[in-house]
């Protein structure tokens, strides 16, 4: 009987390359994903770098030495930082109390009207040119600033 049976006819191996028409266009669609992840990155790298300045800014600012330069060098970051992501109509005129309700109302989290936030209002216009801050409270200041920086949402409309 074994004598009768014909061998088992193997087909040819499918090929590897070229592919069918079905995975280029695959390719072509994970191809323009690509490219658009690549460019939304992108954008949204360009549209923060402001803020990686300002952090950078923002460690060269002294912890240890809370005097009124420090505090208005702070001030004078967080307004050039407000500027760069904010119309300039909307923030340019802020000072005082109205400053300090931007920042917060730009991000809830942080409390400038608050003690120790409060020292910032109005520092670059004290007459004295001393200010009693405690070192915990100057480091308070430095934490929400910094936390106002990374985390401020710009509403564009």
């Amino acid at each position: 009987m074994l004598q009768y049976l014909e061998p088992i006819i193997v087909p040819d191996r499918v090929p590897f390359w070229p592919p069918q028409p079905g995975w280029y266009v695959i390719a072509i669609i994970l191809l323009g994903l690509a490219i658009l992840g690549v460019k939304k990155w992108l954008a949204y790298k360009r549209k923060n770098e402001y803020r990686i300045w300002a952090l950078q800014e923002l460690q060269k600012i002294d912890v240890k030495e809370a005097d009124i330069r420090q505090i208005v060098l702070l001030n004078k970051l967080l307004k050039a930082t407000a500027l760069q992501g904010f119309p300039r109509t909307e923030v340019a005129e802020l000072y005082g109390t109205e400053w300090m309700q931007f920042l917060e109302k730009t991000y809830p989290k942080t409390r400038f009207t608050e003690a120790p936030g409060i020292f910032l209002e109005g520092a670059s216009y004290r007459r004295k040119r001393s200010i009693n801050i405690k070192d915990e409270d100057w480091m308070e200041i430095m934490r929400i600033s910094g936390e106002w920086i990374k985390g401020h949402k710009i509403n564009r409309s």
